[in-house]
């Protein structure tokens, strides 16, 4: 069953599909990708479907815990593109008028940054006093808490739980269907040798 999952789709446990609470489902997809990508895919090959549901989620997931601010300070890695667009996405499908209004807002202020204010903001964010916040975004966070972050948690699972394509397996598979995939890259062994020489050496 694992070797005929066509690459590129969402894939989820069979006990979390079946649960009573919808977001399970998004949670499955999570713990699926985090396999993927342990497993050295690159987000190329895990595919723009199953991400735009994990990047919302943790779209959710840093504004909830830090806020906007924490959302843009951790987005800007070797992904950053990927992850705003996907969520931007996501959000415009959804259709949830507050989460759109707020994004749109969140998108407005971060791009209004020079490349000077963004890097300050990034070096800064994290010092021995705390956190610090940025001002314009500040506002944002208590909105999209009130109410708007579960409504996105729950549109999100619903679509999720809706798309045709979504492949359901046996919990038991996923370690195997994350093995399949992994074994299907070209250059694992390479990528296998720079994830061995990234790794930090501890004497």
């Amino acid at each position: 069953m694992v070797h005929d999952v066509p690459d590129g789709v969402p894939v989820v446990g069979r006990a979390a599909y079946r649960s009573r609470e919808p977001t399970a489902t998004v949670h499955s997809l999570i713990d699926v990708v985090n396999s993927l990508f342990q497993g050295l895919l690159t987000a190329d090959e895990v595919g723009d479907r199953p991400l735009v549901h994990y990047y919302l989620d943790y779209y959710v997931s840093q504004v909830l815990t830090g806020g906007h601010s924490q959302f843009l300070a951790n987005s800007l890695g070797v992904n950053a593109a990927r992850i705003m667009t996907l969520v931007q996405q996501g959000i415009e499908h959804l259709a949830v008028a507050p989460a759109r209004d707020i994004w749109g807002r969140f998108v407005a202020a971060a791009t209004a940054l020079s490349p000077d204010e963004l890097d300050a903001f990034v070096r800064g964010y994290v010092d021995e006093q705390g956190f610090h916040v940025l001002g314009p975004l500040r506002a944002l966070d208590s909105e999209f808490r009130a109410g708007v972050a579960s409504a996105l948690e729950q549109a999100n699972a619903h679509w999720l739980r809706g798309r045709p394509e979504l492949v359901v397996l046996d919990d038991a598979d996923l370690p195997r269907y994350a093995a399949v995939r992994s074994a299907r890259i070209p250059n694992l062994s390479e990528r296998q040798r720079e994830a061995r020489a990234q790794e930090p050496s501890f004497v």
